[in-house]
C-alpha cells in the first residue's frame, strides 16, 4: 500500500512539473502598451457620383457629405507579436472631402491597417443629353445608397504621410411599394 501512494505521489509530482513546464506566458492585449506619440497618418479624399451631369460632362466627382464615418481596425498582433485582438480608430471626412488619421507605427515592423466605410444615401442629380447645348444636362434627381468595399493600406515610418483618394459606388435605394 505504501509503494502505491509513494507511486501516485511521484507520478502526480511529475505531472505536475510537465504540465508547468510546458505553460508559457501568453501576452494578451492587457499587456500591449502602444506608443501613440510614433504615428503615420493616413489622408486623402473621398468621392462619389453624386451629380451625373458634372460626371457626364466633365468626368468630376464630389466630396461624400461631411460627417461620413470612416473606420480603420488594426490588430494587436502587429504591435506584439504574441497579442491577440484588435484597436479600432475611426474619423470623420470634413466638408471638403477630406480625412486625417494617426495610426501607431510598430516597433516590429509594417503594419496592415484595413480601411472600412460607412454606408450612406444621397440624391443623386440624374442627367440627360440635351441637343441643342451638346452637353448632358440636369434631370430630376434620384435615390441612391453608397458603398465601398474594405481596403487595405501598409504603414511603417513614424512621421510619414500615407495619402489615400477613395471612391465609393452606389445602388438604386429599393422602396417596397405599399
Amino acid at each position: 500500500m505504501k509503494k502505491r501512494i509513494l507511486s501516485f505521489v511521484g507520478l502526480s509530482a511529475m505531472a505536475l512539473l510537465l504540465v508547468m513546464s510546458s505553460c508559457k506566458k501568453n501576452e494578451t492585449a492587457d499587456a500591449l502598451v502602444i506608443d501613440q506619440t510614433k504615428t503615420c497618418t493616413l489622408t486623402g479624399h473621398v468621392y462619389a457620383i453624386l451629380n451625373m451631369v458634372d460626371f457626364m460632362n466633365d468626368y468630376n466627382y464630389q466630396n461624400v457629405p461631411s460627417g461620413t464615418t470612416m473606420y480603420f481596425k488594426v490588430y494587436n498582433n502587429y504591435y506584439l507579436s504574441s497579442a491577440s485582438g484588435f484597436k479600432m480608430y475611426s474619423t470623420t471626412v470634413g466638408s471638403d472631402g477630406t480625412y486625417s488619421v494617426a495610426i501607431p507605427v510598430s516597433p516590429i515592423g509594417a503594419v496592415n491597417v484595413t480601411v472600412s466605410f460607412s454606408d450612406f444615401q444621397a440624391d443623386q442629380t440624374q442627367a440627360k443629353w440635351d441637343v441643342a447645348t451638346s452637353k448632358y444636362v440636369a434631370n430630376g434627381t434620384e435615390r441612391k445608397i453608397y458603398h465601398m468595399s474594405d481596403v487595405s493600406e501598409t504603414i511603417s515610418h513614424e512621421g510619414t504621410e500615407l495619402t489615400g483618394d477613395y471612391f465609393y459606388s452606389y445602388s438604386d435605394v429599393f422602396i417596397p411599394s405599399k
